[in-house]
């Protein structure tokens, strides 16, 4: 059977029975499966509780993709704080990927990065905290 269908079969029974979640106490509980047509999802309940648990492990799925143009990136320089300059970004908005990481404080920045972060702080702020190098 296609794994996307019996993700999204999976993702209609958690959200549509449990709520959009479901604990350990409750999954496991005895009768908390028993009121479920299953084949009204179209997939029996063996192979539901067997995408539950293997998915409970799974702290974060991630798909990176990089559109890099050449023309609207900055290579940019933060000041070395002992911090993870992806995490200090990520913080403020802006979504950095690993490709993107020259060394411990360059990044390549891509342009609608930049514009969200002058949206959020302005002109000053942006420049406040970051040095750009120039092409």
């Amino acid at each position: 059977m296609n794994q996307y269908l019996l993700a999204g079969q999976t993702i209609a029974i958690l959200n549509q029975e449990f709520g959009g979640k479901v604990t350990d106490v409750e999954f496991n509980a005895p009768n908390s499966l028993k009121d479920i047509d299953f084949s009204v999802y179209g997939i029996v309940k063996t192979k539901f509780q067997r995408i539950i648990v293997d998915t409970a492990y799974v702290e974060k799925f991630d798909v990176e993709r990089s559109t890099v143009d050449a023309n609207k990136t900055s290579i940019v320089t933060l000041y070395d704080t002992g911090a993870d300059t992806k995490k200090i970004l990520g913080k403020l908005g802006i979504p950095i990927f690993n490709e993107q990481i020259i060394d411990d404080t360059t990044i390549l920045l891509i342009i609608t990065c930049r514009f969200y972060y002058r949206r959020q702080f302005g002109s000053d702020g942006y420049r406040k905290y970051l040095r750009f190098s120039s092409k």
